[in-house]
């Protein structure tokens, strides 16, 4: 029977927007796994980048990652040797091999070609990469002894270093015509840019390393060539850089040997025997000093005299010398001569001077150290406290995602970031301004003779605008940002310590609040730090003082409204505080690594009373248990053997066990995730995404993982009859799980329109102080015999 017009035409508008809705979870879908799947490999590669690289490891890692990336049923390596114009096998693999093959140890006749020879010879000419469709009517393609005869298609990707300079090919072949496309051309060029970085890291290191070699046999060489003349070395060096300055008392004449003439620059006959002459030559700054050392000696008539001081050369330059002398008297005592020998130290100087720069400064950025920022801070404070008027604030900060970026881009991309910041943060800042760097990418600045707190913010968000602008190093592009805290001198008794402990407690405070912002410290903070730092102490003896219990939240299924499991929380009963917030201790157990075994714990618990209920109460429907997973389990590679020995000593049934992860973990290693997710699975445990659509919000998620059940987040059922978008987020959540034959468990229920609006969506499950509060083990036990007396008789 046909359906009357508006019917007919509401239907259509409905398959209309159900299809459009589908074309944009599909694209979103499409590009987010693009995405991940180019974060994934940048990663992977960037372990082949590390400092110090061994040639082995690099050709193997990138032979693998071309395989894996890839239809290539073979993928071979040719690599140029630097000064000549020959490609050589490096490395070989193909789509059935566990590893790639090295041809390195040089033992047997390595195969090779000429530039320009062959289709990688070409594209290792042009630098340009070259696809071939079908070998037989491609003149370039040229098989050799060391290739496959069956090969119909080819790809091959030129490896270009500094200046576009081809350092190797990726020779990849395959049985087939036209298997091969450009479509997965961003992956490429991704492998074969990381290629081209890895490779030239790697030459530069082992350049440095034969020039080491090298120098450390000259160095030897020269060692003993120096300690076979060390007396003649010694007297030739005393010979031409010390010279005799004699002056006579009586006659107020003074001597000058040639050789200190000389060293200043001058012939013989260029400088009077007067003693105002020579003190013309002293520095001026050293002027005054000297005389009064001279006078002093000759006033005490005994003693010799040891000083340094500076003189200029002829040319206008400043030399250093250090003099020492000795009183002559004659046969009554009377002081008659002073003679001193000069010896030129300018070269000390100068290395002392390298010396307390190098102390007192980063090598890296050239900023002022802790060292020099602590001393700076301490004269400030110094300052401050004999000018009453006189305000300072010290500037705490570290990069946002930092640690990302060294990883995945290499050490060196991350050092010519610091340096960039650096500069950034100096021209955020007046001369008499300081900024050091504390070291890794912390940094520190003195904002001098302020007035008040609101210019050193206004400092803080000019840095955060400065450092959110993209940074352009080599060949690439990077975004970061910066936390930023901020303190001033409060009272008098406040040390450097004081101060920069203060400013990071309010960078601390500023990356809780969401990073990329700025935060003035006041005693709060270092209130609420210390009260932290107790809560960490207390948290690590609650373990042994079995004060960590497990409470229960029953889970209801929602078309029957029959109880259908629980959730596992924990709880922590602190024997002064009372009960103590999950979302106060468990961002503390998580810092600390004390989150493992509190897991472990609930894991155990859980399972035991969810088996002894069930056997308590008979009639109740088969008892699920959900609990929650730390990212620590998962990533430290106990999780499995855990799981199954909770399994086998609770006697719980693997079917009736949900292990609940957060989407934010299944970001953290990909691969490693997915397998330990697989393995659950093959065990027949159930796995839920836990508050989806808070975290990363990809549909990815949903089809990549082996997941059974998506749980919607609080926040969207605790707003649903705050207006239609929440309705609709939760509409959505509930047809792509239907779609992926997934069940859905809604959190946070509190009333009854709430409970009746997601039944009607077709929602499995819900939780909530609707149903029931979490609670401890008893008091399930005596809900669980209300409910039993509740359900009908079989």
């Amino acid at each position: 029977m046909p359906y009357e017009p508006h019917v007919q035409e509401e239907l259509e508008k409905l398959r209309k927007e159900r299809d459009a809705f589908a074309k944009a979870l599909k694209i979103s879908n499409d590009a987010f796994v693009t995405k991940v799947r180019e974060f994934s490999l940048i990663k992977r590669m960037g372990t082949l980048m590390r400092w110090n690289p061994k040639l082995d490891h690099l050709v193997a890692g990138f032979v693998s990652t071309i395989i894996d990336e890839t239809h290539a049923e073979n993928c071979s390596l040719w690599l140029r040797r630097p000064g000549t114009q020959d490609l050589f096998l490096t490395a070989a693999q193909g789509q059935q091999d566990a590893k790639p093959v090295l041809f390195l140890s040089g033992k047997e006749a390595t195969p090779h070609m000429a530039v320009g020879e062959g289709a990688a010879g070409w594209a290792a000419k042009h630098g340009k990469s070259l696809l071939i469709e079908d070998t037989a009517d491609d003149a370039r393609f040229v098989p050799k002894q060391s290739e496959i005869t069956s090969i119909k298609s080819l790809l091959c990707l030129p490896i270009l270093g500094e200046n576009d300079v081809t350092l190797g090919v990726f020779n990849m072949s395959h049985p087939d015509i036209g298997a091969f496309s450009m479509e997965n051309q961003r992956v490429l060029e991704l492998i074969t840019t990381q290629a081209g970085l890895a490779f030239t890291n790697y030459n530069l290191i082992k350049a440095m390393r034969d020039f080491n070699v090298r120098l450390e046999h000259k160095v030897e060489e020269h060692t003993r060539t120096l300690r076979a003349s060390e007396e003649r070395y010694a007297l030739a060096v005393e010979a031409g850089r010390v010279g005799i300055w004699d002056w006579n008392l009586l006659t107020d004449r003074l001597y000058l040997s040639p050789n200190i003439k000389e060293l200043l620059g001058y012939d013989d006959n260029e400088i009077n025997n007067r003693l105002d002459t020579w003190m013309k030559l002293v520095h001026s700054a050293d002027r005054t000093a000297l005389k009064h050392q001279l006078d002093k000696l000759i006033e005490n008539k005994a003693g010799q005299i040891e000083w340094e001081h500076r003189m200029f050369h002829r040319d206008g330059s400043v030399l250093w010398f250090a003099l020492r002398g000795r009183l002559h008297h004659d046969e009554e005592g009377e002081a008659r001569r002073l003679v001193v020998s000069y010896v030129d130290i300018t070269k000390r100087k100068s290395m002392e001077k390298k010396l307390t720069y190098s102390a007192l400064h980063d090598d890296l950025t050239s900023l002022p150290n802790r060292t020099l920022f602590i001393d700076r801070l301490r004269q400030a404070l110094a300052y401050s406290q004999r000018r009453q008027n006189y305000y300072f604030a010290v500037l705490f900060l570290d990069l946002d995602q930092f640690k990302i970026i060294n990883d995945s881009l290499g050490h060196h991309v991350g050092d010519l970031l610091l340096q960039q910041v650096a500069h950034r943060l100096q021209a955020c800042v007046r001369n008499g301004d300081t900024v050091a760097r504390l070291g890794g990418d912390e940094f520190a600045i003195l904002i001098d003779g302020i007035r008040e707190v609101a210019q050193a913010e206004e400092v803080a968000q000019n840095i955060l605008k400065r450092l959110q602008q993209v940074f352009v190093m080599e060949r690439h592009e990077v975004f970061t940002g910066a936390s930023i805290g901020i303190a001033l001198p409060i009272t008098q008794k406040e040390t450097p310590e004081d101060l920069l402990r203060d400013a990071d407690i309010a960078l601390y405070r500023a990356k809780k609040l969401g990073r990329a912002r700025c935060e003035v410290f006041d005693k709060s903070l270092h209130l609420e730090v210390l009260s932290r730092l107790e809560l960490e102490y207390d948290l690590r003896l609650a373990m042994e003082n079995q004060q960590i219990l497990t409470y229960y939240q029953p889970i209801f299924d929602l078309r029957t409204g029959v109880i259908s499991g629980f959730e596992a929380l924990a709880r922590w009963h602190h024997p002064e505080r009372g009960m103590v917030q999950p979302a106060e201790f468990i961002p503390i157990a998580e810092e600390t690594g004390l989150i493992n075994n509190i897991s472990r714990h609930i894991l155990r618990c859980a399972c035991r009373d969810v088996v002894a209920w069930q056997n308590q109460f008979p009639q109740t429907p088969p008892l699920t248990m959900s609990v929650n997973l730390s990212t620590p389990q998962i990533l430290e590679g106990d999780l499995i053997p855990l799981v199954r020995d909770t399994l086998d000593g609770s006697g719980l049934q693997a079917n009736r066990l949900k292990l609940e992860i957060t989407e934010s973990l299944l970001m953290e290693e990909l691969d490693v995730v997915r397998m330990v997710l697989s393995d659950l699975r093959a065990m027949d445990i159930h796995l839920m995404l836990d508050d989806f659509g808070t975290g990363y919000s990809s549909l990815s998620y949903l089809h990549r993982f082996p997941l059974n059940v998506v749980k919607i987040d609080a926040s969207f059922v605790r707003n649903l009859h705050l207006g239609q978008e929440n309705l609709e987020i939760v509409r959505a959540i509930k047809m792509l799980a239907m779609a992926l034959n997934m069940d859905v468990v809604a959190e946070g229920i509190e009333s009854q329109v709430q409970m009746e609006t997601l039944r009607e969506m077709g929602c499995e499950y819900g939780q909530g102080f609707y149903f029931a509060k979490p609670m401890p083990a008893k008091e399930i036990e005596v809900y669980l015999a209300r409910q039993s007396r509740r359900l009908p008789e079989e």
